[in-house]
């Protein structure tokens, strides 16, 4: 979409951490209702960076200062939504004063959560050049067929950093379940 409709209720910033692999991080906007065009959720603005592709990986500071550049004169409204795995980053962001909860890291679920906002339209991203990337990994984003021939449900682990800060942020808020561990973390967000 051109921009978001409202000015969002909450905004969140949900961040895919690399260390070999793409960072990437979406600024995102919610709302606790419905908008009555049925949006809830868009993607405002991202960072993305690849260390692969330039030939030079950043450091937890060098990727926190980033952030700051891009995102800081919003720190104080932002909850940052952040890759479980990422424990150093994580100390970093706290150490600089961001307020930082780990991501529901449900990946099938997650997805399943993410597929059903977009469909339902809940769900959207604003054409600005900080998407472009996630923009362009919907057509990218592939599935893994040896899994799938054994059975198993798996997305393939490249194209997927904007999918995994997307679905971060939308599984972690918007999710749904049965008194599970998920249900707790989205308790947390809210």
């Amino acid at each position: 979409i051109p921009e978001a409709p409202a000015t969002p209720e909450r905004l969140f910033l949900s961040i895919d951490y690399g260390t070999s692999n793409a960072t990437s991080a979406g600024l995102y906007g919610a709302w606790s209702r419905p908008l009555p065009c049925g949006l809830r959720a868009v993607r405002l603005d991202g960072y993305y960076y690849d260390g692969r592709a330039t030939g030079r990986q950043k450091t937890d500071a060098e990727y926190a200062d980033d952030l700051e550049a891009k995102f800081g004169a919003l720190k104080s409204q932002l909850l940052v939504i952040l890759d479980p795995s990422a424990a150093s980053f994580r100390a970093e962001l706290r150490r600089r004063g961001w307020r930082v909860r780990d991501a529901v890291n449900d990946v099938i679920d997650g997805i399943r959560t993410q597929a059903r906002m977009l469909r339902a339209g809940e769900y959207k991203l604003v054409n600005v050049p900080g998407n472009r990337q996630a923009i362009s990994d919907y057509g990218a984003y592939l599935w893994d067929s040896k899994a799938q021939a054994r059975g198993e449900d798996r997305p393939l682990k490249q194209n997927d950093h904007t999918k995994d800060d997307e679905r971060y942020f939308l599984h972690t808020v918007f999710g749904f379940g049965a008194g599970t561990a998920s249900d707790a973390a989205r308790a947390a967000v809210r």
